[in-house]
């Protein structure tokens, strides 16, 4: 494991409360990540942003504004980039040369959806080829990527997966 993936472990079981997309939790993670879209979100990707600032970021005090500026900063991303985009993600990723086939863990994990598009992130925990172990918000037990919780899934290597090697930083 590494600090991100025994961060997000921390959040294992955390769920949807107030409705869905919605809870106290994910209220505190958008507010902090200043989200500016109407509640509720797709939150998978908030919750990977948020993850990786609270186990690395060394900027003092709660998460907020400056802690989002530091992680674009250290992912080498513009400063305009959304970190709680999951096409973002994938975008710059792409373009920064981060996409691989073979993931370690504290890498993420992003799904496709039938259009091809990112729609969904998360933390890969162990590369056990064919299959990967992850934690991810926004999904449930039973295979949903639209869930109620952050879990711990095993998924297949699909067609459809993408997977970002971080740089060394976010990855200790």
């Amino acid at each position: 494991m590494t600090a991100a993936t025994d961060m997000a472990a921390l959040y294992l079981g955390v769920q949807e409360v107030s409705g869905p997309n919605d809870g106290p939790i994910l209220k505190t993670i958008r507010e902090a990540l200043l989200y500016r879209g109407a509640p509720p979100c797709s939150w998978c990707a908030l919750f990977v942003a948020w993850i990786l600032i609270k186990a690395h970021c060394p900027l003092p005090g709660s998460p907020g504004p400056a802690h989002k500026i530091w992680l674009r900063n250290t992912l080498g991303w513009p400063n305009l980039v959304y970190v709680e985009s999951t096409r973002s993600w994938l975008a710059c990723a792409d373009k920064a040369a981060m996409l691989t086939t073979e993931p370690c863990a504290g890498d993420l994990f992003i799904l496709l959806d039938h259009a091809r598009e990112a729609h969904h992130i998360g933390f890969v925990t162990e590369n056990v080829a064919p299959l990967f172990h992850t934690i991810e918000g926004n999904t449930n037990a039973g295979g949903s990527v639209n869930g109620d919780g952050v879990y711990k899934r095993i998924r297949a290597f699909e067609p459809t997966t993408r997977f970002i090697s971080l740089p060394g930083a976010l990855k200790a």
